[in-house]
């Protein structure tokens, strides 16, 4: 989260401030080891994080099938069915069932064969074994952050990878526990007043678990009210409601905002940042809440330069209030061929 003492790999440079984002440059020759022992300071004794809130997406499309349906469609009681449970999988087609299927019989015929590929050949089948299933996710984070995408592609019952998630999580914790601290925020991860993130994984759970629990049981607290639509009383969430099972549950009652469903304009990266502070303390004037780290008013008044939020804090161009609510697609940087 906070750039490193020594850390030449990855802190800013003055000297060539676009590397990273206009800029390549080559690896330098090893061996890459961090000799540092605190967070970086520059004259003024500011920290600087390692990312600094620009959009590296900004003016880039992405792909995206929406879909706006019914709640009658889903529920037989939609009036009283509140919670809408939901999670998804990709397929991406096995290369051994394209070259099976399109190896020209002849190398004369290669540019008839490469262009029958494009037009008839690639379309979706209903064959299973053409597929491999790569990605299962129901909670943003749920898979990357804490089940780190295993294999067995655990999709909807992840109970079974409790343990697991309680020594990522605890490992995550090293890791920006710290940072939070070194800003002058409260955590709720017990790093021991470590004055450095520790690169630490856990074996057992039972030795992560005093680390964490502080964390996995407080209520997520929301910047205002304006998340409940209905005004019914409608409890904060528990950070472990949110990863387990892994469904992003939304509430009906809500305007679906995380963590009680997923809007669009929700940054979600910076909100499973939160997860790290300690919702019974004030970060600044006020609770924290998931929102906080997203609030340039509260780096104004940290020990950070420049004082910007952690991640981009608006999408690159505005959603549109009805169906699809995606704003139009920015016009293609690249053109390819009509063949």
């Amino acid at each position: 989260m906070l750039e490193l003492e020594g850390n030449d790999l990855f802190n800013y440079n003055p000297q060539n401030p676009e590397l990273g984002w206009t800029v390549k440059e080559d690896l330098p020759a090893g061996p890459y080891e961090w000799k540092g022992t605190r967070y970086k300071k520059d004259a003024n004794g500011n920290y600087r994080f390692v990312y600094d809130g620009r959009d590296a997406q900004a003016g880039r499309n992405i792909n995206t099938v929406g879909f706006e349906i019914p709640l009658a469609f889903i529920s037989k009681e939609p009036a009283t069915d509140r919670i809408v449970r939901m999670w998804g999988g990709s397929y991406v087609r096995k290369a051994s069932s394209l070259v099976k299927a399109h190896a020209p019989s002849a190398v004369g015929s290669a540019w008839l064969g490469v262009k029958n590929m494009f037009t008839k050949e690639l379309e979706f089948n209903n064959r299973d074994s053409d597929y491999n299933q790569v990605d299962h996710d129901g909670v943003p984070f749920s898979d990357a952050a804490l089940s780190m995408r295993y294999d067995s592609h655990v999709g909807v019952a992840n109970l079974k990878y409790l343990r697991e998630f309680t020594t990522r999580f605890a490992h995550l914790g090293w890791g920006f526990g710290p940072s939070v601290s070194a800003l002058g925020l409260p955590t709720c991860f017990d790093h021991s007043n470590s004055p450095v993130s520790v690169h630490k994984t856990y074996t057992l759970a039972t030795q992560a678990f005093p680390r964490v629990k502080n964390c996995f049981f407080q209520k997520l607290n929301m910047p205002d009210n304006s998340w409940n639509t209905s005004g019914k009383a409608i409890p904060l969430r528990y950070t472990f409601e949110v990863f387990l099972p892994n469904l992003t549950a939304v509430d009906m009652d809500t305007n679906g905002t995380w963590p009680f469903g997923r809007r669009p304009e929700d940054q979600v990266a910076t909100r499973f940042l939160a997860t790290f502070l300690d919702m019974k303390q004030n970060c600044g004037a006020t609770a924290c809440n998931v929102e906080t780290l997203n609030e340039p008013a509260l780096w104004e008044s940290a020990p950070i330069e420049p004082k910007t939020v952690p991640n981009p804090r608006f999408n690159d161009k505005a959603f549109l209030p009805e169906f699809p609510y995606l704003a139009e697609p920015w016009p293609e940087h690249t053109t390819y061929p009509k063949e």
